[in-house]
């Protein structure tokens, strides 16, 4: 693991499949990740009458053990909907930064 603060570089995760418009899956892990220790993040994109729907699912967690410090002592639901909540936030970021975009 690399020091961020004296500007050393950390892999968070490699892009695994990508098909452009559709779908893209890539490993996801954290700074506390051991190595070897990924999850996986498949996000598709699918289109609707009002645009587009972005479906996400983050998966993999079942590797980490129990005591792994991302799960913020949280088990079962109340680790779920954290993790939902952390995603969520950042859609909804990504979808005002293309809003903005759109506008410009």
């Amino acid at each position: 693991m690399g020091d961020e603060a004296a500007g050393d570089e950390f892999e968070i995760g490699r892009v695994l499949v990508w098909q452009p418009a559709s779908r893209l899956v890539f490993e996801w892990r954290g700074r506390d990740f051991a190595p070897g220790q990924v999850t996986e993040v498949e996000v598709r994109f699918e289109a609707v009458e009002a645009g587009t729907r972005i479906v996400l699912e983050h998966r993999g967690w079942e590797a980490l053990p129990a005591d792994h410090p991302v799960r913020d002592d949280l088990v079962g639901p109340a680790f779920t909907q954290m993790m939902g909540l952390w995603w969520a936030d950042l859609l909804v970021a990504a979808r005002a930064h293309a809003a903005g975009r759109e506008k410009g």
